[in-house]
């Protein structure tokens, strides 16, 4: 199952935490007060 790709449709399975780390190299700001949820709208709008 591909993990490393935004775009691979599967980000509901990652954990916060991995989502985070992944909005932090992407220079995602209000990070640390997002919701999982909103992890990943953010990554997939960015």
């Amino acid at each position: 199952m591909a993990r490393g790709s935004a775009k691979s449709g599967s980000m509901e399975t990652r954990t916060k935490e991995d989502l985070y780390r992944e909005a932090q190299k992407a220079g995602i700001e209000g990070r640390s007060q997002m919701s999982k949820s909103q992890l990943i709208s953010a990554l997939r709008h960015r």
